[in-house]
């Protein structure tokens, strides 16, 4: 077995026995394997589990990782799998379209700059359909249907009280002096053994450079300082490193540098 242990363990409070080693499971452990009375988790090397990051706002990118929506005294709870986000798009909340219900009724996800589509029932997790308004895949966008498979079996109903993380941010802050540039991000990836950076610019269009380690990061590193910039526009980039390689990439927004330095 390969992936993420899906959220939905956390239902299984009545499990007596939880073997899952000899696989090569990534990202973390639902805590409440660890209180099985029978178990070998600890054998996997993984962190527990964060609370599951709030999806909260419409446009929001979703990659590997567990989310957590609420509405109306509802709350939803499902899992991105690993490598989503290196598929032909992103998967974005997006804005219910004509004829689908208002949000809350159902939790409208995208991909492919929504050419495909897929909802789910607030309420019970269950993929919501409707009379002309099913699933709709792209033709073109190769394993997305199966993607929305996973991501619709992995859906369940929490509990009000779920407790949950902000979503991913990278910001980037200038100095006043000396060509210098601040990375600051808050991003939930439980298991982060170092952080990189990767930079676009100055000038457009640019090609991505090349991945650099943070100096002396490790899981609990949140900023970076950059000296030495020249004046112009760039984009930033940061992911942790995890135990099974690269984690998903944050963008920032872009910034200028228009001060001579």
């Amino acid at each position: 077995l390969t992936g993420m242990i899906p959220s939905k363990f956390s239902r299984l409070t009545r499990l007596t026995h939880a073997y899952l080693g000899g696989n090569a499971l990534t990202h973390c452990v639902p805590p409440l394997l660890r209180t099985v009375a029978n178990n070998d988790i600890a054998s996997l090397g993984l962190p527990d589990c964060l609370p599951p990051i709030a999806a909260i706002n419409y446009r929001q990118t979703l990659t590997e990782g567990s989310y957590v929506f609420f509405w109306d005294g509802s709350v939803l709870i499902f899992d991105v799998p690993v490598g989503a986000e290196v598929a032909e798009g992103v998967i974005l909340l997006a804005t219910p379209l004509p004829g689908y219900p208002p949000p809350g009724e159902a939790l409208m996800l995208e991909h492919s700059g929504g050419r495909s589509k897929v909802g789910l029932s607030v309420s019970s997790g269950a993929e919501w359909t409707s009379e002309g308004n099913e699933r709709r895949v792209d033709r073109n966008a190769r394993g997305v249907s199966e993607l929305f498979d996973r991501i619709v079996e992995s859906a369940w109903p929490g509990a009000p009280g779920t407790a949950y993380t902000l979503p991913p941010k990278l910001d980037v802050g200038a100095f006043l002096g000396g060509g210098e540039l601040e990375l600051e991000w808050t991003i939930a990836r439980a298991g982060a053994t170092r952080w990189q950076y990767r930079q676009k610019g100055p000038g457009a269009p640019a090609a991505w450079g090349a991945w650099t380690d943070v100096p002396d990061s490790d899981g609990s590193t949140t900023s970076h300082r950059l000296t030495g910039l020249q004046p112009g526009g760039y984009n930033f980039q940061v992911r942790p490193w995890m135990a099974h390689g690269p984690g998903v990439p944050h963008d920032s927004l872009s910034v200028g540098l228009s001060r001579p330095y």
